[in-house]
């Protein structure tokens, strides 16, 4: 049934846009205390004996369930549950609901028992920092924290269940439950460890169990965050092996592409973890992981919400085009569907955008075929977001460089492990790993923008290939460059960081050819004018704040936040400055992003359930929406 485009958005849409701002706060305030909990372990736990062998061996489960299972998950639990509630057949959607959570847990909890088993080995594996008792402290660890598995599992199909049900709160306030949970466990941990950086056998053993099982209760707490709304919402969850009729073969074809998609990633973060602890020692995983953190908030802040609105945005200018000629438009044609956008991700596992078309080239049952032409106003869409992308990962990545020495400076003062001759020397070297990690950030948001063209032009299995092969070239730099004959925390720290810029800009160009091909060869032209601008300002801020900010070493724990806030604040003032004045008209291009570059007045209609996009760390899938009008005219926003 379809709206009356005179009264408004289908009821559907009215859901999701009026659901958006909340779900937007939660969201902010979800990264906000995901980020302070990597101050709070830094000054809990630190980069110490005991926090090199918890980080290494916390990720075991998250790895062992993203291979699993997780990538699969994202990629079919939304979809196929959407696309039943969108046929009015909720039996169907309860029945797949109830087949995925019941397969989640067949696999996950037999791979539980096995983590649990073989516990030893496993930390053996990863570990070799040389601390005295750190194989010992790591199978107690992962005894604990093979629960995670199952919990996991459970988590990632109920919030994805909530999603296709439009019940998205649940769904983005579960990190943040988590997190708060997790902060509190290192805070009773550093309550109870007045001395973290001793060695391992003086740590209370009181102290072990407080991060074991906290950290597993702040994975249970995500799935009770999603699971009493799914009770609520009257979801009929029972166990069964098979699924709804039709939805086999699906599930086999889009699973594939969830899981090439977080293949590569999850390996590359084993070998990571290998190697920071072998090359560079106790406490070099955990700066390492500090200034990823670092790194990756101007890509979540900056890059990551633009490339999730562009994902509807083009699937809506695709879906329209396919009824309407690229030289003009008819009105009341019926429109494609398009879904609302909801970013995030539980624990770094439940990831997610909502959002997504159903239509030719997007669901990854379909056969490889011609593509149709792609229409003027989804050519126009896609170069504007790109254009978007890109300054603002630029800008990112300049503010990156020029906050790295004050906030270096702040993690070594704040560290539980600072005081350490090998963990001082690492965290020492932290500003310069943030340099190296600067075009990771251009480079991600890249590579979330483009893995959605791709996705909706009927390449997921292309496209999760490429993502999944550059994180894995992530892992070449440090491996072939490192010495292996003594620990060497600052080279390793900074032959890592360069290694996952490297990796990730060069999946970034493939995905651009691959994107080039599939939607046409000016489709990633770009105005050059307001670009250079953007690149001229961004290494006059980063340059200055780089200086200014390595000058003041000498500072405490105050002046040390006090002088990021200001060098940062600072560098985007220099940045705007110097880009206005070598480009006035940037602003003006900017807001063109989220204007309408054609008029017209189009029909509406529901759309089905499809793959949504997948950018690092998260998929997002199905939605529906109303349709617009056909595209017209000659682009406005000239490449010139």
């Amino acid at each position: 049934m379809r709206s009356n485009p005179t009264t408004g958005p289908a009821p559907a849409l009215r859901t999701v846009v009026a659901a958006a701002g909340s779900i937007a706060a939660i969201t902010l305030v979800a990264r906000v205390v995901g980020f302070g909990r990597w101050f709070a372990f830094s000054h809990s736990v630190g980069a110490t004996c005991v926090g090199s062998v918890y980080q290494s061996v916390n990720a075991v489960p998250n790895v062992i369930f993203e291979v699993a299972a997780g990538g699969v998950l994202a990629a079919v639990a939304v979809p196929l549950v959407a696309g039943a509630l969108a046929r009015g057949d909720r039996g169907s959607a309860d029945a797949t609901a109830s087949a995925l959570l019941t397969w989640a847990l067949l696999v996950l909890l037999p791979l539980g028992a096995l983590v649990l088993v073989g516990a030893r080995p496993i930390a053996a594996m990863l570990l070799g920092t040389g601390c005295a008792g750190e194989t010992q402290l790591g199978a107690e660890f992962l005894g604990v924290f093979a629960v995670q598995l199952p919990l996991y599992g459970v988590a990632i199909v109920l919030a994805g269940v909530l999603q296709a049900h439009r019940r998205f709160v649940a769904a983005a306030l579960a990190p943040l439950v988590s997190s708060l949970v997790v902060i509190a466990t290192y805070l009773s941990y550093r309550a109870v460890v007045p001395q973290p950086a001793a060695e391992i056998a003086a740590i209370p053993p009181t102290g072990v169990l407080i991060l074991a099982i906290g950290t597993t209760v702040g994975v249970a707490a995500m799935a009770l965050t999603v699971a009493v709304p799914i009770w609520r919402a009257g979801v009929r969850l029972r166990p069964r092996v098979s699924f709804a009729d039709g939805t086999g073969a699906r599930v086999r074809s889009l699973a594939l592409a969830g899981f090439l998609a977080v293949a590569g990633q999850q390996l590359a973060t084993l070998v990571v973890i290998r190697l920071a602890n072998d090359r560079g020692g106790a406490g070099t995983l955990n700066v390492f992981m500090y200034a990823q953190a670092v790194a990756l908030l101007p890509y979540a802040v900056l890059a990551v919400p633009l490339a999730t609105a562009a994902f509807p945005d083009l699937a809506h200018a695709l879906a329209v085009g396919r009824g309407h000629s690229a030289t003009g438009g008819r009105a009341g044609q019926p429109g494609g569907s398009v879904g609302g956008s909801v970013g995030g991700s539980v624990g770094g596992s439940v990831g997610g955008s909502v959002g997504g078309s159903r239509g030719p080239g997007l669901d990854a049952r379909a056969p490889r075929r011609a593509q149709p032409e792609v229409s003027l106003k989804a050519h126009t869409t896609l170069r504007h977001s790109w254009f978007g992308v890109l300054v603002v990962g630029i800008a990112g990545a300049a503010l990156l460089a020029a906050v790295a020495g004050p906030v270096g400076t702040l993690f070594t003062l704040l560290d539980a492990g600072g005081a350490a001759s090998t963990s001082g020397r690492t965290l020492g070297a932290m500003p310069q790993a943030l340099a190296a990690f600067t075009p990771t950030v251009p480079a991600l948001g890249a590579i979330a923008l483009l893995s959605r063209a791709c996705y909706l032009r009927g390449r997921a299995v292309l496209a999760g290939a490429v993502v999944g092969t550059a994180w894995l070239a992530t892992t070449v730099l440090p491996l072939v460059l490192l010495d292996d004959g003594g620990a060497d925390g600052p080279a390793t720290l900074n032959f890592l960081a360069l290694g996952s810029s490297l990796g990730l800009a060069c999946g970034a160009v493939v995905l651009a050819f691959v994107v080039m091909q599939e939607w046409g060869a000016s489709v990633l032209t770009v105005p050059w004018r307001p670009l250079i601008a953007t690149m001229l300002g961004a290494l006059v801020a980063g340059s200055a704040g780089w200086y200014v900010g390595t000058r003041f070493e000498d500072v405490d724990l105050l002046g040390a936040l006090t002088l990021a806030t200001v060098v940062g604040l600072g560098a985007a003032l220099v940045l705007v400055v110097v880009a206005l004045a070598v480009d006035p008209t940037l602003p003006r291009r900017l807001r063109q992003l989220r204007s309408p570059t054609t008029s017209g007045v189009g029909g509406s209609g529901v759309g089905g359930s499809g793959v949504g996009g997948s950018g690092v760390g998260g998929s997002g899938v199905g939605g529906s929406g109303v349709g617009d009008s056909g595209a017209g005219g000659r682009d406005p926003w000239s490449p010139s």
